[in-house]
Parts: C-alpha cells; sequence; structure tokens
C-alpha cells in the first residue's frame, strides 16, 4: 500500500495492521456470548459443575479494555461461581481461601483442610466445557489460573476464569477472588482496569487506545524486548494520566513521546492501577535498564523519522518503516 504522506500511511497502517478488524470484532463478540449461554446452561447438565451467579460474570482483559491489537488471539472472560453461604478469609497478601458448608455444590471441590480448591474448580470446567459444541480442546492456562477453550470456528481461543464476587470489605470495595496458580484465591477487580482505560481516553480525546495498540504491536515486533500486556498497558496510560499535554491524533508524535515517558518510568516500580498487588513491575533490575535503553533508542528513532517530514515524505516514510515493520506501507 503507498501512501504519499507519513500521516496517510499512519492512517492506514492503524485501520490494515493494528486496530482490530472490525469483522472479527463483532464475530467475536456474538461468538463470546454465545459461549457465555452454553455455559449457563452446563449447571443443569452436568450435575457436578457449580452453579452459577449469573448476574456478575464479566468480560475482561484487552479485548474488553479496547486496547488489543491484531491479530485477535484469545478472549477473557470471568464466570462467577454461587458462594451463598460460603466464607473466605485473606491469608498472605491478596492470596484467599474459600470455605463452604457441607452441602454446598463447591464442597466436592474442597482440598484437605477444608478450603475450596481452584484447581479442581478449573478440571471440572474443562471436564464440562467438553461437551460444547464446535469444541477441539480445553486446557489448564500454564499459570493454571484459567480453563482454556479452543473452538473450531474461530482462530482466538477463550481464557475461561472462574470467579467469586465477593461482599463489600471494610473500604467499601468489593472484590473477584480469582484462581491464584496454587490452588487457592486471589483478589482482582478488573472493573477498575476497564473504567479506567476508558476514562483516560475520554479524557484525552479518544486517542489513548490507539497509543495502547500501536505500542504493543511495536513490542511484538521488536527483538530482545518483553514487557507484558498489562504493564505495557499500564506505563502508556500512566502517561498520559500524569501528563499536562493533551494526547493527539498524529501517532507518529505520540509514539515518539511515550516510548521516552516508558523508558523514564521502566527501572521504577509501577503501582498496580486496582491498588490490590502493590508493584506489577516484575523485571529484574537488569532488565529494566536494558529496557529502559530500548526504549529510549526506539523514542529516538522516532525523533529522527518525525524531523525527516519536513524535508522528505519519502525518506520519513521509510524510516518509520524501519521501526514499524514491512506492512507500513511505501511512498
Amino acid at each position: 500500500m503507498t501512501s504519499s504522506t507519513v500521516n496517510t500511511a499512519f492512517q492506514q497502517f492503524m485501520l490494515h495492521a493494528v486496530r482490530l478488524d472490525p469483522d472479527a470484532v463483532r464475530t467475536a463478540r456474538s461468538s463470546r456470548d454465545w459461549l457465555i449461554d452454553q455455559i449457563e446452561a452446563l449447571p443443569g447438565k452436568d450435575l457436578a459443575f457449580p452453579l452459577l451467579y449469573s448476574e456478575a460474570h464479566i468480560q475482561f482483559g484487552s479485548f474488553a479494555r479496547r486496547t488489543k491489537c491484531r491479530e485477535l488471539d484469545d478472549i477473557d472472560l470471568m464466570i462467577a461461581l454461587m458462594g451463598g453461604g460460603g466464607r473466605y478469609e485473606t491469608t498472605i497478601g491478596t492470596t484467599c481461601k474459600v470455605y463452604v458448608p457441607d452441602d454446598h455444590r463447591l464442597a466436592a471441590f474442597r482440598d484437605a483442610f477444608g478450603a475450596v480448591n481452584s484447581r479442581l474448580v478449573i478440571n471440572q470446567f474443562i471436564r464440562s466445557l467438553s461437551s460444547v459444541s464446535h469444541y477441539r480442546s480445553a486446557q489448564m492456562k500454564r499459570n493454571g489460573s484459567a480453563a482454556v477453550l479452543d473452538l473450531t470456528s474461530y482462530s482466538w481461543v477463550y481464557d475461561i476464569v472462574p470467579a467469586f464476587l465477593t461482599t463489600k470489605e471494610w473500604n467499601g470495595r468489593t472484590y473477584y477472588l480469582i484462581p491464584d496458580g496454587d490452588g487457592h484465591w486471589k483478589k482482582t477487580d478488573p472493573r477498575v482496569d476497564k473504567s479506567r482505560a476508558t476514562a483516560i481516553n475520554q479524557n484525552h480525546g479518544g486517542y489513548v487506545l490507539d497509543v495502547v495498540r500501536l505500542v504493543k504491536l511495536w513490542l511484538k515486533r521488536k527483538r530482545g524486548l518483553t514487557l507484558s500486556s498489562y504493564l505495557t498497558e499500564a506505563l502508556v496510560l500512566d502517561h498520559y494520566n500524569n501528563s499536562y499535554q493533551s494526547a493527539g491524533r498524529y501517532m507518529d508524535l505520540e509514539l515518539r513521546d511515550v516510548l521516552s515517558g516508558m523508558a523514564a518510568c521502566i527501572t521504577s516500580d509501577v503501582s498496580d492501577p486496582k491498588n490490590i498487588d502493590g508493584n506489577i513491575n516484575h523485571l529484574t533490575w537488569n532488565e529494566r535498564w536494558a529496557a529502559r535503553t530500548t526504549l529510549q533508542e526506539a523514542s529516538d528513532a522516532c525523533a529522527a523519522a518525525c524531523s525527516l517530514e519536513s524535508s522528505s515524505q519519502a525518506d520519513a516514510i521509510s524510516a518509520w518503516k524501519k521501526i514499524l515493520g514491512d506492512d507500513f506501507g511505501e511512498y
């Protein structure tokens, strides 16, 4: 695809390479709703499957927050379990143990100490999900936090996370309890992440989500630098949340500035936006400094590409192509 200006090249790149394909999004949302209906029917078909708290199901992750870049590879669903009559207690940090009465449907998933074992619950999800039509395979996610369902009709998988919605705690907050990977449960609240992304994006004219997507795509293609999607998103949102300057529609300038901002922050701890997990920057000290160098070098390359725009659009487009990949376009 050819373009006569950098601005046009970026518009085409965002449309065809960065943002999710609109048809794929529509199909994904429809298939997600269909799958939720299938899961809703499981307690009546399989008496071993836990009872569900339908009103508390929630979509989470980058697809729900509209911060995922191409290609769509997974969709996250949090399926709420009926916890009536049960209780939970916090042990260490955000780790919790859940207890239910003997006559509770979840009693079959208790461990030797009487607590509901989240791994056993996920395994039951995997067994019961095998009855869903168009089923290809299901397995436990490597970190033990979700049942990963692969359906034949789609190119993406579903990460299905069993969860409890708590009652209000002393601070007035409710939380979701999800598997922690070790058989227990941990607190989270994806509602905060979603509302934060939406609010910051709206405060900056609706341009921030595109920047998040662009940075994520650049990271996918940048060898030698691995940042988690969640940390990346937090850093970009922090950059705009703490900036006095509004985001604009020119993605070349935004990418230049946000990469420099990320470089300045990556060597420090990064606070969990949900105010639950504390620091979410788990890079080692050496990894942080290496990431800082890579991010600043990338920002400098973006600045050099921007400076070419006033003298030669062709040279500028060529420079951006080196930064963003072969599908950026030609002059």
